[in-house]
């Protein structure tokens, strides 16, 4: 009985160091416990800091398709008028051209003046020719 009254006495003298190391290991859990409470309240602080960023730049972005909206209903409206004033503009550039063409026709015959008339007077010239020659065979004969 002597051996287990040492066992006794030696538990009872080891009691307050078991109950000091579960003391430190609840503290231990209880600041680990405080640490990722902050780290969770860091992060909801971070993800609303988000949210905020996401609701703005969508808010961003219905106005710009908003925008985008009223500016094709404005096109639309003004697309009667572009189009008749496109088909002036086209009707123009077309009387242009013709015009242009007239013009190089007018200058593409004066250029061949010359030459017609080089041509007219040679071919008048031969003529006068052939007709003094017929007059020679008649008269001789």
């Amino acid at each position: 009985t002597d051996s287990k009254a040492k066992k006794v006495e030696s538990k009872k003298a080891a009691l307050p160091a078991r109950s000091r190391k579960a003391a430190a290991a609840a503290e231990k859990k209880e600041d680990n416990t405080d640490s990722k409470a902050k780290k969770v309240e860091s992060k909801k602080a971070t993800l609303s800091a988000r949210s905020k960023k996401a609701a703005a730049a969508a808010a961003a972005a219905e106005k710009t398709e908003d925008d985008a909206d009223s500016e094709v209903t404005n096109e639309s409206k003004a697309a009667p008028t572009l189009q008749a004033r496109s088909r002036k503009a086209a009707a123009a550039v077309e009387k242009e051209d013709d015009a242009d063409s007239k013009v190089k026709k007018i200058e593409s015959n004066k250029a061949a003046l010359p030459a017609r008339r080089k041509n007219a007077a040679a071919t008048a010239e031969k003529k006068d020719d052939d007709a003094d020659s017929q007059a020679k065979k008649v008269e001789s004969k």
